[in-house]
């Protein structure tokens, strides 16, 4: 299922799938790379993850609230990789299928983040060539990775109850979105 649909000129709409590519790209700061796969975003967090330190800490931001939700940047308390494995496992249908929300996986010390947007592009800042040697083994192509179709979010009410649980799955601290991540 698809969180992500493109409109077309005439107003159709169709999925929009990515067709395993990445890039690098310059920011302000540091380049990262955009990572856009065909599916199974889940898993190539998994295998990009291996690349962080151990010790982790999950940011799920939660744009689009449903359900009895509450809008806003969730922390998690410091966590191991195989702590992360686990809530990937237990979540990652919803995070894969729904457009309310991103996810952030960073290092707590030292250099690495992944972050899962609602695009359904993974960006990796850090060990820039160890994420390169990853999505290049896997078959991925270097290409322009951007979104610039006219587009829609899809918010499925199955996943609702996934995401009051995900909500109740660690003791998150919890604060208000920020003006950028709207």
């Amino acid at each position: 299922m698809a969180k992500i649909h493109e409109v077309g000129e005439e107003g159709e709409i169709r999925p929009f799938i990515w067709q395993d590519t990445f890039e690098i790209q310059p920011t302000t700061e540091h380049d990262r790379i955009a990572i856009g796969a065909r599916d199974d975003q889940v898993s190539l967090l998994r295998k990009l993850m291996a690349c962080l330190p151990s010790e982790l800490q999950v940011l799920y931001m939660l744009k689009v609230p449903r359900g009895g939700t509450k809008e806003g940047r969730y922390e998690s308390p410091v966590v191991n990789h195989a702590a992360v494995e686990s809530f990937l496992n237990t979540f990652g249908a919803a995070l894969e299928g729904d457009g309310r929300h991103e996810l952030w996986i960073g290092a707590t010390e030292g250099d690495g983040l992944l972050v899962y947007d609602r695009h359904d592009i993974v960006y990796g800042y850090g060990p820039l060539d160890r994420f390169r040697e990853i999505v290049t083994a896997a078959g991925f192509t270097e290409s322009k990775v951007d979104v610039d179709v006219w587009h829609r979010h899809y918010y499925n009410a199955e996943f609702d109850d996934d995401t009051i649980r995900l909500l109740g799955h660690w003791d998150w601290r919890v604060c208000p979105l920020e003006p950028e991540d709207l």
